[in-house]
């Protein structure tokens, strides 16, 4: 539906943009922005069609990371993969502002193939490239962060649950990961500096960008408490809930099948070595903090659906340990994989469900709009007296109720 229609809510209604850019810390945004406008020689526009098939490709692209990255060979893991990242409510949320829909999601694929690019080759120039891409990812959009270190955690457990690692070397590979968060958060925070000396502007205090979410030891660590809150039983409020409907049920139900999963891969690790199985075991603690990595950067009341897309990565570590998950039995493990692939398609199918949802709401919605304010207009130019010139008052803008 979003892509043949076009729905102009809130920043999309003025057709013409791309969004808040510098100001709001996002100077990789400025950027793209300035260079498209380069290459076309035109502004910009909100066309439903090309800017949501460009999403989409962007989607495609990253998940093509994800598989590769992170090893996922079965066909049917590879479509619910897919299926689950288009259809995720963000997703759904940013077709909204379809003038920058585009932008945003190609600063998630930056950031993933920055992590991908990090992952795969232990080299200084491929860490140097990985961390600025990344960098750039957040500097397009603050909320990839949660999407960034997600991946590389998940990619950690990946990396221990399949090689013996020594205490030394395990930290050894945790440092590398902590200096590669310290590393795009420092050029993310210098090239955001610089940018607003050249612009000579200042950050905005819009949802406490400006201070960047800064709190007192003792509110992150509420913050932390809230991202493993969220994560285990989902709150549901009507901005951020990702799993409307009976959604949520089923979310509690692969929740609870993923911890299965997963104790029963510590216990196969647990077998070669205890220490293996404690080393994963501590990697897989963090998790829910890292998909829920957005609560800690920012208060719980200012998230919104659209900083949300980190959480899908749930979906991404479910599809990668189902595919770990191998029973003596080899019939046993192609039947468990199947079924729960089954399961996750219809998650997909009822996210999908959501989506259209949402649009036709949308479509509702806008219809009444037009109609409301074509009978505004007209009843303003049938007064008596009245004429094209004439300044007009509009009261209460905000208290309307159409």
């Amino acid at each position: 539906m979003t892509l043949f229609n076009e729905y102009s809510y809130h920043d999309d209604a003025t057709l013409f943009l791309i969004g808040s850019t510098y100001s709001s810390g996002r100077w990789m945004l400025g950027f793209l922005g300035e260079w498209i406008n380069k290459l076309t020689g035109s502004t910009y526009y909100s066309t439903p069609l090309f800017k949501g098939g460009l999403t989409i490709l962007f989607i495609a692209l990253a998940c093509i990371l994800i598989s590769d990255l992170l090893d996922i060979k079965n066909i049917f893991l590879n479509i619910v993969l897919n299926g689950i990242m288009i259809s995720f409510p963000t997703i759904a949320g940013i077709m909204g502002y379809k003038f920058t829909a585009p932008y945003y999601l190609l600063g998630s694929f930056i950031g993933i193939l920055g992590v991908y690019i990090v992952c795969k080759y232990f080299k200084w120039y491929s860490y140097i490239g990985g961390v600025f891409l990344i960098a750039a990812s957040i500097g397009t959009y603050q909320a990839n962060i949660p999407i960034c270190i997600s991946l590389l955690l998940i990619y950690m457990i990946k990396t221990i649950s399949q090689n013996n690692y020594t205490w030394k070397r395990f930290l050894i590979l945790a440092i590398y990961n902590v200096i590669i968060c310290v590393g795009f958060m420092s050029v993310y925070f210098g090239i955001n500096k610089l940018m607003l000396r050249v612009k000579h502007i200042e950050l905005t205090s819009y949802q406490g960008i400006n201070d960047f979410g800064k709190t007192s030891l003792e509110g992150y660590l509420d913050r932390c408490i809230i991202a493993y809150k969220e994560f285990f039983n989902p709150a549901g409020h009507v901005s951020r809930n990702m799993y409307p409907f009976s959604l949520g049920i089923f979310y509690k139900v692969l929740l609870g099948i993923g911890i299965f999963m997963t104790i029963y891969l510590i216990f196969r690790r647990t077998q070669k070595s205890i220490t293996y199985g404690i080393q994963l075991l501590l990697l897989v603690l963090f998790l829910p903090l890292a998909v829920n990595f957005i609560y800690v950067m920012c208060e719980q009341a200012t998230v919104h659906t659209l900083m949300m897309y980190g959480e899908v990565f749930f979906f991404v570590y479910f599809i990668w340990v189902l595919e770990q998950l191998k029973f003596p039995n080899e019939k046993i493990s192609q039947v468990v994989t199947k079924g729960m692939a089954i399961i996750l398609l219809v998650v997909t199918a009822m996210y999908c469900r959501f989506d259209n949802i949402c649009y036709l709401k949308a479509e509702i919605l806008q219809s009444q709009a037009i109609s409301y304010y074509t009978t505004l207009i007209t009843r303003i130019k049938s007064t008596e007296g009245y004429t094209d010139d004439m300044p007009v008052v509009y009261i209460n803008e905000n208290k309307k109720q159409i």
